[in-house]
């Protein structure tokens, strides 16, 4: 359902975080990056934002960016919505500690804005495309 990362995916309920955090949780991805979690891929997403005034590592930020993008969290607002609402359980799956302070929307705005889109799909499509145990190939696409 999600193979790429595109710029205007269909829009999905919101309540869906428990997909979203199993989707996120133990995928792998193998070939050129070696076996690599997706935290480990956004971490190498090339930093663009000046570093007076960072507080969020922006790895955290685009974490959260997509999670939110999977439960139907759409714009800076809602995003900021989703961050308040699950960073607890966001932060723990990810076993970090929750930060004092959690990325407002102009944070999600000024990461959205920094970053290379093209590497970001890049990165994002090297761990959604692999293939998981449970799927086939057909006619080159995958199928769960």
């Amino acid at each position: 359902m999600w193979a790429t990362l595109t710029p205007v995916p269909p829009r999905f309920g919101q309540g869906c975080f428990t997909l979203a955090r199993e989707k996120l949780r133990w995928k792998k991805v193998s070939g050129r990056a070696g076996k690599m979690t997706l935290v480990e891929l956004l971490k190498n997403v090339p930093e663009n934002r000046s570093a007076r005034g960072k507080i969020h590592e922006q790895w955290f930020v685009l974490m959260l960016m997509i999670m939110g993008a999977m439960c139907g969290y759409w714009g800076y607002r809602p995003l900021e919505e989703f961050s308040r609402t699950y960073a607890q359980q966001v932060c723990e799956q990810l076993g970090i500690s929750q930060p004092e302070r959690l990325p407002s929307y102009s944070t999600f705005r000024r990461v959205i804005m920094s970053i290379d889109f093209n590497q970001f799909a890049e990165v994002f499509n090297q761990w959604k495309i692999k293939p998981s145990a449970n799927s086939r190939c057909c006619n080159r696409y995958w199928q769960s």
